[in-house]
């Protein structure tokens, strides 16, 4: 999907409609984004999707500890 073709045009309308018209809640907006994201950088590279899953992983992990160790407090 090339940043200056009609493929990206229509991908950031679609995700834009979904998002703004069809989601509700915060949580389901930000997880669609989320899966939005993978899509469009897998369409580039599949390592790249691999990449934003890694990281998303690793940042939940984190995120998780975080909010652990401060209800212990």
């Amino acid at each position: 999907m090339s940043l200056a073709g009609f493929q990206f045009l229509a991908f950031t309308i679609a995700v834009y409609v979904i998002w703004r018209y069809l989601l509700s809640s915060d949580d389901s907006r930000r997880n669609f984004l989320l899966l939005a994201s993978y899509y469009f950088y897998g369409t580039f590279d599949v390592r790249f999707a691999l990449v934003l899953a890694l990281v998303t992983a690793v940042q939940w992990t984190i995120g998780g500890r975080i909010h652990a160790a401060q209800s212990r407090q």
